[in-house]
């Protein structure tokens, strides 16, 4: 990945992560329905789509799947099947806590077209060449995409439900057009801040649920490539 990312420039946040069957999520979504302490949704219900970057060794997934204390992945993510809220991820990971780096990418020159080629042109045209430089060796590996519902514990403990997971694979600069369902039914996940975290063990306390390492990028690889 590029290393667009450095300590100073941005905050860093812990973010945890809970796989859960259909029984699960429905009685997580009671849980927040009827909790005492007020779980407010935050944002409307949106369907995300994202493509994934790698290179030709697919660097950054073994680095996720050994478990490296820093690792990186590149994105392009986008809301509602609308291309002008498409942005350029950098998500990078020291240790146990994670930060991204986001771009806009301009809507009059971005179209369905992922592969890396043209990712380098849009950010160059942006201004952003040395940047631009670092993607040549980037290319589009998996197409994910889902529904997510947003959340708040307490000002900056964000809750996100994804359900309907779906993969797809980039291959001769098209699509497949069948999609792979993902083996879970959905993954609940928790972002906040350090300080937070006796708030947010206090929170998962209260939760029959199992919180491990959860990738949606790897699951993808796992099953469109293997």
């Amino acid at each position: 990945m590029v290393n667009v990312l450095q300590p100073s420039d941005v905050e860093y946040r812990r973010e945890i992560k809970a796989p859960l069957d259909a029984e699960q999520y429905f009685e997580l979504i009671d849980f927040i329905d009827s909790a005492l302490s007020p779980i407010r949704k935050t944002y409307p219900d949106r369907y995300i789509s994202s493509i994934y970057y790698d290179n030709p060794v697919y660097k950054d997934y073994l680095e996720n799947v050994s478990g490296q204390s820093i690792r990186s992945k590149t994105r392009v993510r986008w809301y509602d099947s609308d291309y002008s809220t498409a942005v350029l991820e950098f998500k990078s990971k020291i240790n146990k806590t994670t930060a991204k780096h986001k771009i806009n990418l301009n809507a009059s020159i971005f179209d369905s077209d992922f592969k890396g080629e043209s990712l380098k042109n849009i950010l160059h045209s942006l201004g952003y060449s040395d940047l631009a430089h670092g993607l040549e060796l980037l290319y589009p590996t998996v197409k994910v995409t889902y529904d997510r519902r947003y959340f708040e514990l307490i000002s900056g403990i964000r809750l996100t439900l994804d359900k309907n997971i779906q993969y797809s694979i980039f291959h001769d600069n098209n699509y497949f057009l069948n999609k792979l369902h993902s083996p879970v039914y959905a993954v609940l996940e928790i972002k906040f801040f350090n300080y937070d975290a006796d708030l947010v063990n206090d929170f998962l306390n209260d939760l029959p649920i199992r919180f491990f390492r959860h990738s949606k990028y790897v699951i993808g690889i796992d099953m469109l490539y293997k």
